[in-house]
């Protein structure tokens, strides 16, 4: 996975705002998202795939109006075991992604998608939102929607159920909660996983 350097961000960073998350719950009509990357740092790692689905009155559908998936080019070099390790992870290849448009065309589309929309993320706070930031920056899209970590959300959840964790791994907040991943560690199945978590946990908050 040789590819082009990125250009320059044509929104400077610090003209570029950071997420604004809420922290309360209630809320039926969101989207969720996930991010796939190339690892774990957002200042030097780039997204290899964007997956979001549109929820609303707290139904979830996978009608292709309200889904959005995209492979992404990667903007960086990446390494051929960082590669390996990629593609172990998350099944996305040097192949796939070779063809596929740069972030910087993706973003436009995701924004549009996302309209106004509270985005909902699993550990979104720490990690996700960072690369949607990044990617934005570089795109020239101001994306300013409200945002909301299911992650948090769970910790009362476990506490509850005597589980001595601070935190779970989205993979196994669903086995406890008897939701299947279609797809784990892909961005559209991820991002399906954790609206249904979110509908869960609000309904066992009710």
């Amino acid at each position: 996975m040789l590819f082009t350097e990125c250009t320059a961000p044509l929104i400077e960073e610090e003209k570029y705002p950071r997420a604004e998350f809420i922290t309360t719950a209630g809320f039926t009509d969101f989207i969720a998202y996930d991010v796939e990357t190339t690892g774990l740092s957002a200042a030097r790692e780039c997204i290899t795939e964007i997956g979001a689905v549109k929820v609303r009155n707290g139904q979830v559908t996978e009608e292709k109006r309200f889904a959005f998936q995209r492979l992404i080019h990667p903007y960086a070099g990446v390494s051929p075991e960082q590669a390996d390790r990629v593609a172990w992870l998350t099944g996305i290849t040097g192949d796939m992604v070779a063809s596929a448009p740069p972030v910087t065309e993706i973003f436009d589309a995701f924004a549009d998608f996302a309209e106004n929309d509270i985005l909902i993320g699993y550990n979104n706070k720490r990690f996700d939102a960072a690369f949607l930031r990044r990617a934005g920056m570089f795109a020239g899209v101001l994306l300013s929607n409200r945002q909301f970590d299911v992650m948090e959300q769970s910790k009362p959840y476990l506490k509850g159920l005597g589980i001595n964790k601070n935190c779970a791994k989205l993979c196994e907040l669903a086995a406890v909660l008897n939701i299947r991943n279609p797809q784990a560690h892909r961005a559209y199945a991820d991002a399906l996983t954790t609206a249904r978590i979110y509908l869960e946990l609000l309904r066992c908050s009710q």
